[in-house]
């Protein structure tokens, strides 16, 4: 009798209790990360609306197989699908959210600019949380630091996980990050559970949670852009591991959703 019911997308068809219910509306959020076979399923059990939540900048579904089919129908996402992404400001099914109150302006106008053409408008809301990260980084006064290790003689190596699968790691980076993390913590700047540490890569992510727990930070959140998606931390570190040592820069590096999770997700500083 519940007029409201939450559920992940599997559950509708694999609990006994949702299996069988119809609904007046649905609706989906996350959007862009479902499976489209899943999505449809669930699409179908509405009576008379479904409303579809999400961003088509967001990271798409995840599949593991290389066929016609998966390219199909598994790695296409629902906005592409119903061809709502280039136009969304002009489809009549479409309804955009263009007010955004979480970044920081210097981060705000990378993301606006490299991934929604102009479309957003930030309001000043958003800096009443910030006042107190202006001096965030020690030796740097602005809100988005890149730091490049090409003249660093860095090297990026590779390790199996698992049986198929081959993930990237890089030793000088994660020595770079721990020294940042001793400046933020040492210097009071920031709380642990503040931080955010964010790779493409398992590998990656592995060894920074053995110095993570080498240090006892263990309230630093840590993991894979996918997942991390969801998350956000005033403080981000966004590391891509590449580096001399692998044949070609991988593919999750060269994904723009990739790159837009790590960028979207600090809301002061990266």
């Amino acid at each position: 009798r519940a007029q409201v019911i939450v559920s992940t997308l599997a559950k509708t068809f694999t609990d006994p209790i949702l299996m069988n219910l119809q609904f007046d509306v649905v609706a989906i959020d996350e959007a862009s990360i479902a499976p489209l076979p899943m999505l449809f399923y669930v699409c179908s059990l509405a009576e008379e609306k479904v409303l579809i939540f999400g961003d088509p900048n967001q990271l798409a579904p995840i599949k593991l197989a290389d066929t016609p089919a998966t390219e199909r129908w598994l790695k296409r996402d629902v906005f592409q699908e119903a061809e709502a992404v280039e136009n969304r400001q002009d489809d009549p099914r479409t309804e955009s959210l263009n007010n955004q109150y979480r970044m920081h302006d210097e981060i705000f106008r990378i993301v606006n600019r490299n991934f929604y053409g102009h479309l957003h408008n930030r309001k000043p809301e958003s800096d009443q949380e910030s006042y107190r990260y202006d001096k965030l980084i020690p030796r740097s006064e602005h809100r988005v630091v890149m730091i490049d290790t090409s003249n660093a003689n860095a090297c990026m190596s590779t390790e199996k996980m698992g049986t198929r699968a081959w993930s990237r790691y890089n030793l000088y980076h994660i020595q770079i990050i721990e020294r940042i993390l001793h400046d933020l913590i040492d210097g009071n700047y920031i709380e642990q559970k503040e931080i955010g540490i964010i790779t493409p890569y398992r590998s990656q992510a592995s060894f920074l949670r053995e110095i993570l727990i080498e240090l006892e930070l263990k309230d630093i959140d840590l993991g894979t852009v996918h997942s991390f998606q969801g998350i956000e931390r005033q403080y981000v570190v966004f590391d891509l591991v590449e580096a001399p040592g692998g044949r070609r820069i991988s593919g999750l590096v060269n994904d723009k959703h990739e790159l837009y999770l790590g960028k979207v997700d600090p809301r002061t500083k990266r």
